[in-house]
Formats: C-alpha cells, structure tokens, sequence
C-alpha cells in the first residue's frame, strides 16, 4: 500500500505529464511540499463550500450563514458617478500593460 505522500508524488508526476513539463526526480520531490499546500488550500474551499454554499448561489448554508453570505455579495454594476475615471487610472498605474494594470503577485 503507497503512503499518502508517495500517493501524491504520483499525482504530482501525472500532472506534469499532462501539462508536458519534464521534471527531474529531485525536482518533483523538492515541488512536493508545494504541492502539498496547493491541496490543503484546494481543500479548505471546498470545506468552505460545504459548509456554506457555493458562491453566488448559496443553498444549503444555515439560515444566519445564509443571510450574512447574501449580504457579502453587492450586484457588479459599473458606478454613474465613479471616482476615477478609468483613463485615469490607468495615467497613475506604475505598472502597464496596454489597456491593462499590472500589479506584482502577492503569493
């Protein structure tokens, strides 16, 4: 019986298969607690989403969750009267790509 973490060092192989990566053995090993990560992220939301819905549509959640989610939600509904015009914005940006605003990644 494989261990969970040789179990997932084969999914991680499989994976850069499917996206045609060529990585080493000690490179996949090194990844490994990444990936790792990457997993328990993707398992607290879909904890999250258990337990309170799936965003926007939230069925399922307790009633009181339920209101507080439809509450956190505000319909996406460009402003008439928007504090900065989107020209603008894009003048101030320090960082551009073409009609776009680049930001640095935050992970």
């Amino acid at each position: 019986m494989k261990t969970t973490q040789t179990a997932i060092l084969d999914d991680l192989k499989i994976t850069a298969e499917l996206a045609r990566l060529n990585f080493s053995e000690d490179e996949l090993k090194n990844a490994l607690p990444e990936f790792q990560k990457m997993l328990s992220y993707f398992a607290a939301m879909q904890e999250a989403d258990e337990i309170f819905g799936s965003a926007p549509e939230v069925s399922g959640a307790p009633e009181g969750k339920l209101k507080v989610l439809k509450e956190a939600f505000r319909p996406d509904v460009p402003l008439k009267d928007a504090p900065v015009e989107p020209q603008t914005l894009l003048e101030r940006s320090e960082g551009r790509d073409g009609s776009f605003v680049s930001i640095p990644n935050v992970l």
